[in-house]
């Protein structure tokens, strides 16, 4: 009897009709086969007949409606009546309930839906009711970015089965960073914004190795490079950053550094990263390292400790604990300066421009502890190159500047006669003849605040008496000393001409006095 399926033509009971209709099921045995899905436990079986339940041909998916269509579910197999809903799942064109698509969508927790019957991804779900019809694609099996990003291991899985499958990849690896921060937006606007970053990559086995510890190795190499450099770039701002300490760091010794770290106060994110990839231990124990009988283990963790600080000198400008520990080694050893450029080209150690900044800023301390200069004092800055050549099996050239500071206080300048404050003769008085709120207050026109101003800073016939006291004094001074003038002889100077000599000593006093009780 005829099974209501689409594609066969009904059957009359007579037997040339029944020929014919064999001749139509061999020539399209494969049509019928495309679009009849029947499973395997609705096959004719022994002892009685069963009848499969009808889907929908994809060529007329999904306007049409099959009389006897039921819910394709194995658990279901409800029939649907002709105002039914119910949903059409392509490329397969298997039917489902409401119900069943529901807990399709429900039971795939965060992996893509799958269809109930075929176990296959479908791409798009067309829905059908009583007056709408509307299909719905499903982002998860069309978009590899969706996939990608959302659900990587199933993404990781697809892009490298048939390698695992013939064992050509030993392991297919998926790394996913997932950050959520608020933000904000235009006006008082505040977001959430999602950001997540997929690594893929995979590893084969290296049947040829002889290093217990390289029985995997990458199976594309440069495309491992670029995924993991874009994996690394987001572990930049998210661990490497934040494990930035205090700009002032103190010096440590081996020991110290090495507690330090085992302490719950001084560790760091990316210690534990760093530790983690290289020994490939989850738990951490502090306390072991610090043990005598532990020496391997605390070698591995002091690579990590030096390893973690390398790293941070690339985001930091003044060097890190390791550096510093390593630059006070270093100062107790005669090093070359290409070793020591070496070192601080692999962060190892400060660059020159460091240690030679600290010897300064050491001298700049004591030079503020150990020095008192006067207002009146002399300072005299001395420098000169040295150099030395060094013998041995590492012969070279040492090469220092020498700065010498020479201070005269001012009573070693008076003993000499560079001040002669005693001798009061001839010297302009400073005292104070006007006052300049008082002066100003009378000034109404112009013309008067045109002569007050010829009065300030104009030329009058005081300056000229003042200058010629001035000349005068260094024309004695010339004539006195005439002969040690003209022969160069220095030494037998012992004053010279100073602004100090001509300034009357009662009016030094009184300016003394305004300024310790802070009147100008």
């Amino acid at each position: 009897r005829d099974h209501g399926v689409r594609g066969l033509p009904p059957s009359s009971g007579g037997r040339g009709m029944q020929n014919r209709r064999v001749d139509v099921s061999r020539h399209h045995a494969d049509a019928v086969r495309r679009r009849i899905s029947v499973p395997s436990k609705w096959r004719r079986a022994a002892g009685g007949r069963q009848e499969a339940p009808a889907v929908v041909a994809a060529s007329d998916a999904p306007t049409a409606r099959t009389p006897t269509q039921s819910c394709g579910a194995p658990a279901c197999l409800k029939q649907l009546g002709e105002e039914d809903e119910h949903f059409v799942l392509r490329p397969c064109n298997h039917i489902l309930c409401t119900l069943c698509a529901f807990k399709s969508q429900v039971e795939r927790c965060s992996l893509p839906q799958r269809c109930p019957v075929c176990a296959g991804y479908p791409e798009s779900c067309v829905y059908v009711g009583k007056d709408a019809r509307q299909e719905v694609p499903n982002k998860a099996s069309n978009s590899i970015e969706y996939t990608r990003v959302n659900i990587p291991q199933l993404c990781v899985y697809e892009q490298h089965k048939d390698g695992l499958k013939k064992g050509e990849i030993a392991q297919a690896v998926a790394l996913t960073i997932n950050t959520v921060e608020i933000r904000s937006g235009d006006g008082n606007n505040r977001y959430y914004h999602r950001d997540t970053v997929t690594s893929m990559f995979a590893l084969r086995k290296d049947r040829d190795a002889k290093d217990k510890n390289r029985l995997l190795n990458f199976a594309n190499p440069a495309q491992a490079f670029i995924e993991m450099q874009a994996f690394g770039a987001a572990l930049h701002a998210t661990v490497l950053k934040p494990s930035l300490e205090a700009e002032l760091l103190p010096i440590l010794s081996p020991r110290e550094l090495l507690e330090l770290r085992c302490s719950m106060e001084g560790r760091r994110v990316l210690d534990a990263l760093l530790y983690g990839m290289a020994t490939g231990e989850v738990e951490f124990d502090g306390e072991k390292f610090l043990r005598r009988d532990v020496q391997d283990d605390q070698r591995q963790f002091c690579s990590t400790i030096a390893a973690a600080d390398l790293l941070l000198q690339n985001v930091r400008d003044k060097p890190g604990y390791f550096q510093l520990l390593l630059f006070t080694l270093m100062e107790k050893q005669r090093l070359t300066r290409n070793f020591s450029d070496l070192l601080s080209a692999f962060r190892l150690a400060p660059s020159r421009a460091y240690a030679h900044s600290d010897q300064i800023q050491k001298v700049l301390d004591n030079s503020k502890h150990g020095l008192k200069i006067g207002p009146r004092d002399l300072v005299i800055l001395l420098f000169d190159n040295v150099g030395f050549k060094v013998l041995g099996r590492q012969a070279g050239y040492d090469q220092y500047t020498i700065f010498n500071v020479v201070i005269i206080t001012e009573a070693q300048l008076k003993s000499a006669g560079f001040y002669r404050d005693d001798d009061a003769s001839n010297r302009i008085s400073r005292k104070r003849r006007h006052t300049w709120r008082d002066r100003i207050k009378n000034v109404s026109t112009d013309e008067e605040k045109t002569q007050l101003a010829r009065q300030v800073f104009g030329i009058n016939a005081t300056d000229y008496e003042i200058l010629s006291t001035c000349v005068l004094e260094d024309i004695l001074f010339a004539i006195d000393y005439g002969e040690e003038l003209v022969a160069g002889n220095r030494s037998s100077i012992t004053k010279l001409p100073r602004f100090d000599r001509i300034v009357n000593e009662l009016t030094r006093d009184i300016m003394d006095r305004l300024s310790a009780v802070g009147d100008s």
